[in-house]
């Protein structure tokens, strides 16, 4: 069984090895030499967790940014932002909460940013899904036309959520005459329409 002694030696030869001395310091110097890497580490250590309060950057990776129904939301452990679109006739409204007021506005310029980059990516993805409107409606058997967009949005439109059932609505509001016409498919209640078919009549 090893003795202390040896235990010791061993062990010192590790620290030498860690440390990249060759054995030229005496042990007195060793420990003085590890009592200074000991401080510099601490200091470099405390340096770090400075330069991380004052620039309000989190240690953790967690930062969420989140946009639904034209609001955007950036929250992290450091900072609450959110950004309502047009809640009001002169813009949006904006709120930012944050634990370091000295980095205030970068921290809002770079959320205000964020906002217009998510609310432009998010129109160019909904463009690509918006389906085009029918140009093939004929005009009702009482005259009212379907030639304007609104009108056609207004009128044309599935009957519930999972657009199994469309209709088409001459709308008395449009100065129609409450014909009503359904079927299980765009296409179909257009057919069906422009073929004269009346399913329900609509009186105010």
């Amino acid at each position: 069984m090893p003795s202390t002694e040896t235990k010791e030696l061993f062990a010192l030869a590790k620290i030498r090895e860690v440390i990249g001395d060759d054995g030229k310091l005496m042990q007195e110097d060793l420990v003085l030499y590890i009592k200074e890497l000991k401080e510099k580490a601490d200091k470099l250590d405390a340096l770090n967790s400075r330069n991380a309060e004052t620039s309000g950057i989190s240690q953790s990776p967690y930062l969420s940014a989140i946009l639904v129904d034209g609001m955007v939301n950036i929250d992290s452990e450091h900072i609450a932002y959110a950004n309502i679109d047009d809640m009001y006739k002169n813009g949006d409204a904006v709120g930012l909460q944050l634990n370091n007021e000295s980095i205030r506005d970068s921290v809002t310029s770079f959320c205000n940013n964020i906002t217009d980059d998510l609310r432009t990516l998010n129109k160019l993805l909904t463009l690509q899904k918006e389906p085009k409107l029918p140009s093939n409606i004929n005009p009702c058997s009482c005259g009212a036309t379907f030639d304007d967009e609104s009108t056609i949005l207004d009128s044309f439109h599935p009957c519930n959520r999972e657009r199994t059932k469309w209709n088409i609505h001459c709308k008395p509001q449009n100065s129609g005459c409450g014909r009503i016409v359904y079927a299980s498919f765009e296409e179909a209640v257009i057919t069906r329409w422009n073929n004269g078919v009346t399913d329900e009549m609509f009186e105010e």
